[in-house]
């Protein structure tokens, strides 16, 4: 599915036109993986690539495929940025997640989108028993994704956006894995507050 097959909503949604960019070799979180550093060895060596990048998209791509690969459950992630008119999806490891974020823009609602605007991350640890947003809810259990954690991303202090995980079983990120993508959105934040000051 392209975003040009992304169902059709009355609300203004933008999807990067260009897609995600691929990361080279050089900088894929796998290559940061190797010889399986722990945790916080993979988040420093991550910030470090981070810094590198030049521009926003880039690197938030680097952190929504590291999440993927570092969060324990996540099934896809991405990245939803908000500006005055619309939401985008400026960074996605997969269709699931492209397609779903794309869902909650059309419903205007959504774990993601409600994590973006008011600052505060969003956990759904079961879709099925999910009863403030059943549309999206609906969504999700046809795409086989069972929980979600959305994570508020912020410049300073003004929340601009979401990282945006996606499981497939039912409370899928158990605490600790909540508390490591709140790391990783902090970087993901740091990319947001340098990339716009």
């Amino acid at each position: 599915m392209t975003a040009s097959d992304a169902p059709t909503n009355p609300l203004p949604v933008a999807v990067a036109s260009d897609g995600p960019q691929v990361s080279t070799q050089r900088h894929h979180p796998t290559a940061v993986r190797a010889g399986r550093p722990s945790g916080a060895e993979a988040l420093h060596a991550l910030s470090g690539l981070l810094l590198l990048e030049e521009s926003r998209q880039s690197a938030l791509q680097l952190v929504v495929e590291a999440s993927r690969e570092g969060v324990p459950g996540v099934a896809e992630a991405s990245v939803t940025l908000l500006d005055t008119r619309s939401a985008a999806s400026t960074s996605w490891t997969g269709l699931l997640a492209q397609e779903l974020d794309v869902v909650q823009y059309g419903l205007d609602e959504g774990p993601c989108l409600e994590a973006a605007r008011s600052g505060v991350p969003i956990w759904i640890p079961n879709m099925r028993a999910e009863h403030r947003w059943p549309h999206f809810a609906e969504q999700a259990l046809r795409r086989g994704v069972l929980s979600a954690f959305a994570v508020p991303l912020l410049a300073g202090r003004q929340a601009r956006g979401a990282l945006d995980l996606y499981s497939t079983r039912v409370s899928g990120l158990n605490a600790r894995a909540r508390r490591t993508a709140g790391q990783y959105a902090q970087l993901g934040s740091d990319v947001l507050t340098r990339m716009s000051a």
